[in-house]
């Protein structure tokens, strides 16, 4: 298993890219800043690059505010995300330097 962490801006940031098949086991979102933010986040199969295409359909969590100081757990009772080679996860936030994501993944 391998662990990838990012800081989020406020442009859509590609915060993992799987190689081969991957499972992601955990993904967190946590605002480390003093004030409430907003994410959108988007999971990308491999070969779209067009940003309407992903924002129109790929979008897996849309306008999600996250309070000061708390965190957002993607996964809830052993749910997984399966990836293909070259799916991405990727992020934006509302504020610079505000949000920080941890990803566990391993290769199936």
């Amino acid at each position: 298993m391998a662990i990838t962490v990012n800081t989020v801006d406020t442009s859509v940031k590609t915060i993992y890219t799987s190689v081969d098949d991957t499972v992601v086991t955990f993904f967190s979102i946590t605002n480390t800043s003093g004030s409430p933010v907003n994410v959108d986040v988007y999971v990308v199969p491999s070969g779209i690059n067009d940003f309407s295409t992903i924002v129109e359909s790929a979008v897996v969590l849309s306008n999600l505010e996250i309070t000061s100081d708390d965190t957002y757990q993607f996964f809830a009772g052993g749910e997984k995300l399966l990836l293909g080679d070259g799916d991405t996860i990727q992020i934006q936030a509302s504020a610079v330097d505000a949000v920080n994501t941890c990803i566990s993944h391993t290769e199936v």
